[in-house]
């Protein structure tokens, strides 16, 4: 965190779909999100799903806990919360998600030839439509490598990566701060009047980067 990392919940002890129903998603949630309130001195109401997994009554359990997002994935995931770009969720309350799940870890490097091709076309699609893009490895451990033949074999890869990422000019958020993001643009409203200008009214949130509206072909700050 003092290096500028962002730290979110990932639950208590890991259940499928949050525990299976909305009480044991909300004690999830709601003891993970004070845990890390008490040790960080502020509140930090986000999380990431465990296994990816959000049933209604799950995600029901997640709004009720008080978080105000969460990010998915795009497997082991109940299609109603699968998005294409980041917003309010249904049956959530207000709830926003990300989708997100670009897994850089050592098996799917290997069935890819040894190559980070796939990984690229995923990025350079996300640069295309604006959207935001998150990859995600693990640190390896006694219980899991994900599939990495070694340290060294691990950080290559991920330097190789982070050396195609510095020839874009790009906004790089932690995941605190691009759910931040997410949450205001959700709450954001813009109109349109009859001159044909745009007015926006701002949702809470941070300041950065400043939110703009695509429209008949610019870009617009709001």
């Amino acid at each position: 965190a003092r290096s500028g990392g962002g730290i979110v919940s990932h639950s208590v002890s890991h259940p499928v779909d949050w525990g299976g129903s909305r009480a044991a998603a909300r004690a999830e949630a709601g003891q993970s999100r004070d845990w890390l309130a008490q040790r960080l001195g502020r509140d930090k109401p986000y999380a990431v799903s465990p296994f990816h997994q959000n049933s209604r009554e799950a995600v029901q359990g997640l709004a009720e806990a008080g978080l105000a997002a969460f990010v998915g994935g795009i497997i082991h995931n109940d299609p109603e919360f699968l998005f294409g770009r980041s917003g309010v969720v249904p049956f959530g309350s207000g709830l926003v998600s990300q989708s997100q799940q670009c897994m850089l870890h050592g098996d799917c490097y290997h069935r890819a030839g040894h190559s980070l091709e796939v990984y690229r076309q995923a990025f350079t699609a996300h640069h295309a439509a604006r959207g935001l893009f998150g990859y995600l490895d693990h640190p390896q451990s006694a219980s899991y490598g994900y599939g990495w033949t070694g340290i060294e074999e691990q950080l290559a890869v991920h330097a190789e990566w982070l050396s195609f990422l510095a020839g874009y000019s790009l906004w790089r958020p932690n995941l605190t701060q691009a759910l931040g993001f997410s949450v205001r643009k959700a709450g954001s409203m813009i109109r349109l009047d009859d001159s044909g200008r745009l007015s926006a009214q701002l949702g809470e949130g941070p300041d950065m980067p400043p939110l703009a509206a695509s429209w008949r072909g610019g870009l617009h700050a709001l």
